[in-house]
């Protein structure tokens, strides 16, 4: 359903007597856990989940939206020194 917008950077609404076009063009920044705990590569804390926990998880991701993204950020927690890196670099 996001897909379209996001590809033709319009919103169509379509009732019985009219359709009507809006303009929209936007960024989309989705985030997830690496697994259902929040620990997978962790060196402060253990993951608990099982290997299958972990692929369910992921597999969970819709394959549209992997297709679309333009960047795929791995982030691992404690490299919080590299937000003001990543902030002076967003270009608003």
């Amino acid at each position: 359903m996001l897909r379209i917008p996001l590809e033709d950077k319009k919103v169509t609404i379509s009732r019985v007597n009219a359709t009507v076009n809006f303009p929209c063009n936007f960024m989309l920044i989705a985030s997830m856990n690496p697994c259902p705990c929040g620990y997978f590569g962790s060196q402060e804390k253990n993951c608990t989940c099982s290997d299958e926990q972990i692929k369910k998880y992921i597999n969970k991701r819709s394959k549209n939206m992997e297709i679309l993204h333009s960047l795929i950020l791995g982030v691992v927690q404690g490299l919080t020194e590299l937000l003001p890196v990543i902030k002076s670099n967003i270009k608003i």
